[in-house]
């Protein structure tokens, strides 16, 4: 974590299609389903596109600075889950199928991905990271290590690809994930340990 700055490692799931009839671009996405409500609107009417619109889901607090996002803040009772431990997604493709002539490209993502899977990465969270205390984000992380366990880390996988979205591990139950259907291209998340406040992501 260089200079205590956390952000998402863009990954190549955004798929741009390319028409032999040079139509454009098609950018549309998944509904946005919260509480079995659709929030979407019409296609890329409200999107996931900043930490702040994170808020949306269920268990997800934005920063104070309102910078960046973290999950199931300062619950101490954590959820034990194997490694591998698969949670389907709400959100599917926006791509359409390819007719004659039609194909797609990798292209860096932006606004809004919809998240096809999660998978439990490490299930034995543990606070074991010496950083020194500090403002970040807005939050007063304290300094030191109790070796504590809190929930598991999952990893997110996009709909539109099956690629990770993020290399970066989002710590949470599995309530909490199976509630978030998106997820920012670029954005800020951290985690504090529930126990003893210490910088963790």
């Amino acid at each position: 974590m260089k200079q205590y700055k956390i952000t998402f490692i863009l990954k190549r799931c955004l798929f741009f299609l390319v028409s032999i009839m040079a139509t454009g671009l098609l950018l549309k996405v998944g509904s946005i389903v919260v509480n079995g409500a659709d929030i979407s609107g019409t296609a890329r009417a409200i999107m996931i596109e900043t930490a702040a619109d994170m808020a949306v889901f269920p268990g997800v607090t934005v920063s104070p600075n309102g910078m960046a996002w973290t999950t199931d803040y300062m619950d101490k009772d954590y959820e034990h889950l194997p490694e591998g431990y698969t949670i389907e997604g709400n959100a599917s493709s926006g791509l359409r199928a390819l007719e004659t002539g039609e194909h797609y490209y990798e292209a860096v993502p932006e606004g809004s991905i919809p998240i096809k899977k999660w998978v439990v990465a490490l299930p034995n969270s543990q606070c074991i990271h010496p950083y020194p205390a500090m403002n970040y984000m807005g939050y007063e992380a304290a300094a030191g290590i109790c070796e504590s366990f809190y929930h598991a880390g999952w990893l997110a996988y996009c709909a539109d690809c099956g690629e990770l979205v993020v290399e970066m591990l989002i710590y949470a139950r599995s309530t909490t994930v199976q509630g978030i259907t998106h997820m920012p291209a670029s954005s800020g998340y951290l985690y504090l340990c529930p126990h003893c406040y210490g910088l963790e992501q």
